[in-house]
């Protein structure tokens, strides 16, 4: 569970964070209450923190909202794979830095839960190397490295020294350009369970959606597969299609069906069939893998269609509904830009209620996600929006709307936020 970001010195974003935490009063009657109003991280040396499970940031176009989701897949990309050319990306725009040092490296900074434990996970990163890595467990640091030197972990153990040493800094320039998270965790597994809680959070709980990719609709529903624990991969295939089904109808998408299909050119093989799913699975040539959707007509006659001639709404929903789905049984923090790309604001609303919803949500999944459409904000409280404005002499700077003392309890955050009471909205001239 995702409680805090900080970001800085990336693209539009000189110095940027966003706090998560549920920072009102609960509402009266919030544990009889259907909605998931915030989660509980408890630790057990610190106090509990409460977590909002959605959070919508919205602003005017070319604010950055695309930005602050792209920074978590930049940590989550640098932690498993290292640090490549091309990366870093400074902010250009604001020119009287409060430290000129602070311009020539970029942060991005992690506080999350898991397992009733708190970490704090930052990562430095310049044009050539990773400047600085460190990890905090329950506020106390468990291990740190500056400008390639492992200064302080597990009492500097010297095997652990050795396996950074070999596996994390180039062997020609001898900086760091793997993590010690991922690199170590993988190497010495044994070394410390709490170093794999926080890589197996980064690299595996953070799912970052394009929810305009409509060619996603295969992803989801493999994503969706994998959580279901079935004697074989086609019961699993079949079981995440029914769930998606189900989702679909109740939408009133129209499709009474769908099939997926194995469509590699294979005569010596051809498509096996597997129940409603058609499918390859362990293909050694590489399958292409189609969808085909079912329809019924006034006769209850199915009519079969290729994917290509349902809608972009429809490609995306399908897709969306694997993901949201796969994260909703596992427990992960979803992060989607523009998750009203192409869908009706209705679906759109149903989709966050998912997360808001106690009974589906039951294993304490997160939203987080990028939107223009005001129609959204009216199942939101102000604790689960934020919103993000670009000042040149700033770069982009996010507000929570529970920090708004003028924003009362009962005020509609749509009507506020359309009459520019917010901010974050363009005001066009045409």
């Amino acid at each position: 569970m995702l409680s805090k970001l900080h970001v800085h010195n990336y693209l539009c974003i000189y110095d940027m964070s966003l706090d998560l935490s549920f920072n009102k009063r609960a509402p009266v009657g919030y544990q009889e209450s259907p909605n998931l109003y915030f989660i509980d991280c408890k630790s057990k040396r610190l106090k509990n923190s409460r977590i909002v499970p959605i959070f919508g940031v919205y602003g005017s176009n070319g604010s950055g909202k695309s930005t602050v989701l792209r920074t978590i897949n930049i940590l989550k990309f640098i932690v498993e794979y290292g640090h490549v050319k091309g990366l870093f990306s400074p902010n250009r725009i604001v020119d009287n830095p409060l430290n000129k040092d602070d311009s020539l490296y970029s942060e991005i900074s992690v506080e999350f839960f898991k397992n009733d434990t708190k970490f704090n996970y930052t990562i430095r990163f310049d044009e050539s190397k990773i400047v600085f890595e460190k990890l905090d467990v329950n506020e106390e640091c468990l291990f740190k490295i500056s400008n390639s030197k492992l200064q302080f972990c597990f009492d500097t153990v010297e095997s652990v020294a050795l396996e950074f040493n070999n596996r994390c800094l180039n062997a020609i320039s001898n900086y760091q350009i793997k993590t010690f998270l991922f690199e170590i965790s993988s190497a010495l597994p044994g070394l410390d369970p709490r170093l794999i809680l926080a890589k197996t959070y980064i690299c595996d709980d953070l799912i970052f959606i394009l929810s305009n990719n409509k060619s996603g609709y295969i992803k989801g529903i493999k994503s969706l597969a994998d959580t279901f624990d079935n004697k074989t991969e086609e019961d699993n295939f079949k079981a995440a299609v029914s769930m998606i089904l189900d989702y679909l109808r109740r939408l009133d998408i129209g499709i009474d069906n769908i099939k997926i299909v194995d469509s590699t050119v294979n005569q010596s093989l051809g498509n096996q069939e597997i129940g409603t799913v058609n499918m390859t699975v362990n293909d050694p040539l590489g399958s292409i893998y189609d969808l085909k959707t079912i329809h019924k007509t006034v006769n209850d006659k199915e009519v079969i269609f290729d994917i290509q001639y349902e809608s972009a709404g429809t490609k995306i929903i399908i897709g969306l509904l694997g993901e949201i789905l796969a994260a909703i049984r596992s427990g992960k923090t979803v992060f989607i830009d523009e998750i009203d790309m192409s869908l009706h604001s209705f679906l759109v609303r149903e989709i966050v209620r998912i997360f808001k919803s106690k009974r589906i949500n039951e294993n304490e999944a997160q939203l987080i996600f990028t939107a223009h459409n005001p129609e959204i904000l009216d199942i939101m409280n102000e604790n689960e929006l934020g919103i993000i404005i670009y000042q040149k002499s700033k770069g982009s700077r996010i507000a929570r709307i529970s920090d708004y003392s003028s924003i009362k309890k009962d005020h509609s955050l749509k009507d506020a936020y359309m009459n520019g009471e917010l901010g974050g909205i363009p005001f066009p001239y045409v």
